[in-house]
């Protein structure tokens, strides 16, 4: 019997590639294998190839939200795409194959798994369903007569059990974790318990990929398990339908090491990324697996460790980060969900935000680069709960990423959401139990809300990327790398660096009156009220100049930002509320706000290998650019950037108008107005913004 495992296309408004990895096929391949059976894997998604398609009818409604036009920093999704191969290229591999395994692991694409069953069945072949979803709805996708088997849970025992009965040589009354028909009647035998010992597993089987679709920052990359199972029972989550239990099976570290240096001498991957549910369940042990592996690959520079997946932030301590960052570990992913420590006790999160805020701080001071995760609308959520998760963040030295809550059979919320009636309509299907979908609505917030809510911690990074820029000297106070690109001395802030010095004091002298000048924050961090008046700071210069000189309040006064562009006229200096709705609003509606220039500058710069430590020719070219004044600012850029010219007009930004949540932005400024954001530590463009993504001009 010829077997072929498929991980289907995906089609969404995103994909990130190395993520769906198909380290459980793999798996299933080689216990076939060992059985005697011929295997075959095909991973249909990972793979370069995408094609634009049509919103789908029952997401139409997200063309409010999403817009391909809308190419600033603070951009959602824009088009929806088909990632991996089309229909005619599977079923070319499709025609020598007997049975055919179809792993469905999430919900929001079972359709695009049912489709691939489809055109096997239509070429008349047997068909077996598996992975996370098919074990919470196995029933439902037997309905479905291009269905002939599910499995549920673990795979490599019932798989092989399942060929054999096919093949005529036992009963499928016997295989546990099987729904199979006879007489038409769908019959579902229960899963027993998993195996303990994973040490008998046979290694996955890589040598059926194409290694090089695989890579990460130019090293091949792979996925790897030390552990299967989590011991906790978080409400949003439902990983330990899979496993079977709640509890954590370990790998012994010999077997882990013997896969790993398969991987590493035989096909020269040298990044691994453990998707462990929980990898340090057990401090002595991850001590001794992290050791064990420097002790092993340590010699090699361009060894790596990845944990996309995620850390346990309360389980992490000095000792660990220590040994992961000699590792080659530089990016740590820690899953906050709230900031509200009853929230995460609501949820069975056995975590707090001291313990998160612990763990980052060691980590900074160790040299990582941190990601900090929460999750915006789970039910039971309030607007200003989730602003003042944002904020938490926005205080910690990390990039926020923000992820939608979506609910899917097996996880605790699903059913509070089908018993209070927040699921979307069902004629929509599983589809839109996607986080791009921001199907979940309660009566505490709205889909506007949630789409605001995102916007604005788009705001917040590129705040935060702005002040990794800045160079701060503490001896004068001087702030750089926001400097003027209008005309002379009519633009908006230019804090410190070269020549503006001066402009520099006066706006921190501005700023004072809002609150603490520029100069006396502490190094990589400001509130966002300061931020804001630094912006703007020559306008409060020049109302108090102005004001000064006349001996009377001015009656108005246009100042500009950049680029030579009308700002605001104002009777009197506004207050850190106003800046703030006025500046925000300018973010998400304007045709082209002031930060975006700054970004296609610093784009222009980084295209040509932006060298840090030639700042102060940077500074002359700016001068230039802004004595050229706007009008020739493209050809004056031309001349400073000669290689840069043709690339820069990829990334001139562009907005259009859409509709935001008043009541985020007021809970959003009252909440933020004296609160402290800090920039990112070593932060990398390619992180913050996915520049790729960008869709090409035309």
């Amino acid at each position: 019997m010829n077997v072929l495992l498929i991980q289907p296309p995906i089609r969404d408004f995103y994909h990130t590639g190395h993520r769906i990895y198909p380290l459980g096929l793999l798996y299933l391949a080689s216990a076939l294998k060992d059985a005697g059976f011929s295997c075959q894997v095909l991973d249909a998604a990972s793979t370069r190839k995408k094609k634009a398609l049509p919103i789908p009818p029952a997401l139409s409604y997200l063309r409010e939200y999403y817009s391909e036009d809308d190419k600033s920093p603070f951009r959602l999704f824009g088009r929806f795409y088909h990632f991996g191969l089309l229909e005619d290229e599977i079923s070319q591999r499709l025609k020598a194959a007997d049975l055919v395994g179809i792993s469905s692991l999430f919900t929001p694409y079972e359709e695009e798994a049912m489709a691939v069953a489809r055109l096997a069945k239509r070429m008349g072949k047997t068909t077996v369903v598996g992975g996370g979803h098919a074990t919470v709805a196995a029933l439902h996708l037997m309905n479905d007569p291009a269905v002939d088997y599910v499995i549920l849970g673990e795979g490599e025992e019932r798989l092989v059990a399942l060929a054999e009965a096919i093949c005529g040589r036992r009963s499928f009354e016997s295989i546990d974790g099987l729904a199979w028909r006879t007489k038409e009647v769908v019959r579902i035998n229960p899963p027993k318990a998993p195996r303990d010992d994973l040490d008998d597993l046979s290694f996955p089987d890589r040598s059926l990929l194409d290694l090089d679709l695989y890579s990460f920052q130019g090293k091949r990359y792979t996925m790897m398990l030390s552990s299967r199972g989590c011991p906790y029972r978080c409400r949003f989550c439902s990983s330990r339908i899979i496993s079977g239990r709640s509890s954590v099976r370990l790998r012994s570290v010999e077997n882990i090491l013997a896969e790993m240096r398969i991987c590493f001498d035989r096909y020269q991957i040298k990044v691994f990324d453990f998707e462990d549910e929980h990898f340090t369940w057990q401090r002595e042990r991850t001590i001794k697996l992290l050791e064990a592996i420097e002790a092993e690959f340590g010699h090699d520079q361009d060894f790596g460790l990845l944990f996309e997946n995620g850390l346990f932030s309360p389980s992490l301590d000095r000792q660990i980060l220590s040994r992961l960052k000699k590792l080659g570990c530089h990016h740590l992913n820690l899953p906050l969900v709230s900031s509200s420590d009853k929230t995460l006790r609501r949820l069975g999160r056995p975590q707090s935000s001291a313990s998160f805020a612990r763990t980052v701080s060691e980590a900074t001071e160790c040299g990582f680069f941190t990601t900090g995760y929460l999750i915006l609308g789970l039910p039971g959520s309030s607007l200003e709960e989730m602003v003042d998760s944002i904020r938490f963040l926005a205080a910690q030295p990390v990039l926020v990423a923000p992820s939608i809550f979506y609910a899917t059979p097996g996880m605790d919320l699903y059913d509070e959401c089908q018993k209070n009636g927040w699921l979307p309509p069902q004629e929509g299907g599983f589809s839109m139990l996607r986080s791009s979908a921001l199907a979940i609505e309660t009566e505490r917030f709205k889909r506007l809300d949630l789409v605001t809510l995102f916007r604005l911690v788009r705001a917040i990074n590129f705040i935060k990327s702005l002040i990794d820029e800045m160079i701060y000297d503490e001896a004068t106070c001087e702030m750089g790398a926001i400097s003027k690109a209008g005309g002379e001395g009519k633009s908006g802030s230019n804090i410190g660096g070269g020549e503006g010095k001066r402009e520099g004091r006066k706006a921190d002298e501005g700023a004072g009156r809002l609150g603490r000048p520029l100069g006396s924050s502490s190094v990589g961090e400001i509130s966002l009220s300061e931020f804001l008046a630094g912006l703007i700071g020559e306008f409060y210069s020049r109302v108090l100049a102005e004001e000064s000189a006349s001996g009377q309040r001015t009656a108005g006064v246009s100042f500009l930002l950049l680029g030579g562009e009308p700002a605001l006229s104002c009777l009197r200096p506004l207050s850190p509320r106003e800046l703030g709705l006025w500046l925000l609003d300018r973010w998400l509606h304007d045709a082209r706000p002031a930060f975006f220039r700054i970004q296609m500058e610093r784009q222009r710069r980084d295209k040509v290998g932006y060298d840090h430590t030639q700042a102060k020719s940077l500074n002359h070219g700016r001068q230039a650019l802004a004595k050229a004044g706007q009008a020739k600012a493209e050809e004056a850029s031309c001349g400073l950037w000669p290689k840069a010219s043709s690339e820069c007009r990829r990334f001139i930004y562009r907005m259009v108008r859409q509709a935001d949540s008043e009541r985020v932005f007021r809970i959003f400024l009252e909440l933020m107005d004296r609160s402290a954001i800090r920039g990112i530590k070593n932060p990398s463009l390619s992180l913050i913004w996915d520049l790729g993504a960008y869709p090409r001009s035309r």
